[in-house]
């Protein structure tokens, strides 16, 4: 997508779709399926060697899996202070669930796990995305 066609949302009903195999619709409902069904689609995570893997949502799956290993540790020693592990959404609308979640805890820190994308493949420019593959936690390339 073009960064113009980030900031909209879909539109029509013919601007987004699933390929769920039907011929039709009356075979989509023969299948199961009816309109308002909530979907996810199924990815396998893929390990390419040299300690990468392939898959999707890979950046939110990591940051939970981060949190969630951080808040065992955490839970074994006792802190004079409160800790709360939020999982929100919409991070990449203006941080929503973030900026919401940190009014409502009323926190006096948050801390906010995000990735970014690498900026050195096909279709990405160094513009759009700083990072570099394998150069550790957003180093600038120079």
């Amino acid at each position: 997508m073009t960064p113009e066609e980030r900031k909209n949302f879909y539109k029509t009903t013919n601007e987004l779709f699933i390929d769920v195999g039907a011929k039709d619709k009356n075979d989509a409902i023969q299948m199961g399926i009816k309109p308002g069904d909530p979907i996810a689609p199924y990815s396998n995570v893929i390990e390419l060697g040299n300690n990468r893997l392939l898959g999707k949502a890979l950046d939110d799956r990591i940051g939970c899996a981060m949190l969630i290993d951080l808040a065992q540790k955490i839970d074994e020693i006792n802190l004079p202070y409160n800790v709360n592990f939020v999982f929100t959404t919409q991070e990449e609308i203006g941080l929503r669930g973030a900026m919401t979640t940190a009014y409502l805890t009323k926190s006096d820190m948050c801390i906010n796990l995000e990735v970014g994308v690498g900026g050195d493949y096909p279709y990405m420019s160094i513009d759009e995305a700083q990072e570099k593959l394998g150069l550790g936690p957003i180093n600038i390339p120079s």
